[in-house]
């Protein structure tokens, strides 16, 4: 019993120390980390902003409700698409499909 709790204090401490950091970065609630629209991890750029954006990469992903999710490198969302609730997970680099799960859904 005696190892049991060791490992369950250190896994504790070791959330409690890097859970916040780790946490900081990801987008994985309404309005962000704070739920205050506010971005704590991005950085502005280094001198002039660019003229344009550049479009990376875009993807249907029908309608909804939720906020897509930013957690990592993978955006996860929520919505409707013809008859069926879909949730996915994306490659926040590419946009390309992680995983997807659909289920039909009388609405």
């Amino acid at each position: 019993m005696t190892h049991f709790r060791l490992f369950c204090n250190t896994t504790l401490a070791f959330i409690i120390l890097f859970g916040t950091v780790a946490a900081g970065q990801d987008w994985s609630q309404w309005r962000g980390p704070d739920r205050d629209g506010a971005a704590p991890s991005f950085q502005l750029p280094e001198g002039k902003w660019p003229e344009r954006l550049i479009r990376r990469w875009t993807v249907e992903v029908g309608q909804g409700y939720a906020a897509p999710l930013l957690i990592g490198d993978r955006i996860y969302s929520f919505t409707r698409q013809d008859d069926d609730e879909v949730m996915q997970a994306l490659d926040a680099s590419s946009g390309e499909t992680i995983w997807r799960s659909a289920n039909p859904a009388l609405f």
